[in-house]
């Protein structure tokens, strides 16, 4: 694992350091493309990183989040349990009806809908629960189903500026904000601005997806 940080002097390792990057990102996306698994692809190039970078990996491992990571493990768990209960997707039936964006008022409420549920519960389960609960038909929302993963893809993202809870990135920089002693924002000077913010850029995503 040193044998490059041996082989290499520390000012050639930081000037190639950023290509060496680049590649390896280059590569990983290129595995993605070529649908091979998502998961181990990331694994790989992470292990790549590891090895370039040419300090010791426990420097690194030490510096890993273990809380976040026990925190999206349980995330996912829940989610998966969740989902098996089958009571997002009786939920969503009440609601599949009005959210077709097939037109204006029925885009407003699936607009409206993705953002309040990104908000309660954080847009990335949202999403991973909406992929099994109303995404496995062939028309989803209404329209073709890639359409409607785009808008799902674009709101719930955007969604979670809305609010402080939308986006668990939020609550991570709040929390290393705190810690590092910075100033944070109170819950509404964060809505005076997200909210807003938030509105616009949804309205200003939905329009080219919805033309497509």
């Amino acid at each position: 694992m040193l044998l490059f940080r041996r082989c290499i002097s520390l000012e050639r390792r930081r000037a190639v350091w950023p290509i060496l990057v680049i590649v390896v990102i280059v590569a990983m996306v290129g595995c993605f493309i070529a649908n091979i698994s998502m998961s181990f692809s990331a694994l790989v190039a992470a292990s790549a990183m590891i090895l370039l970078d040419g300090r010791d990996a426990a420097e690194t491992l030490q510096a890993i989040d273990i809380g976040m990571l026990i925190f999206f493990g349980c995330l996912f768990i829940t989610v998966e349990a969740l989902t098996k209960t089958g009571l997002p997707a009786a939920g969503w039936l009440q609601l599949a009806n009005a959210a077709n964006l097939s037109s204006l008022s029925g885009t407003v409420v699936t607009s409206a809908v993705f953002v309040v549920l990104s908000n309660l519960f954080g847009n990335v389960p949202v999403v991973l629960i909406l992929a099994q609960a109303a995404f496995n038909v062939d028309r989803p929302l209404g329209v073709e189903k890639e359409k409607a993963w785009l808008v799902l893809a674009w709101v719930s993202s955007v969604a979670g500026n809305f609010t402080p809870a939308g986006s668990v990135a939020n609550a991570i920089t709040i929390d290393r904000t705190r810690e590092a002693g910075g100033d944070t924002p109170s819950f509404k000077q964060y809505i005076a601005f997200g909210v807003p913010v938030t509105v616009v850029c949804i309205a200003t995503g939905l329009l080219p997806i919805l033309l497509l």
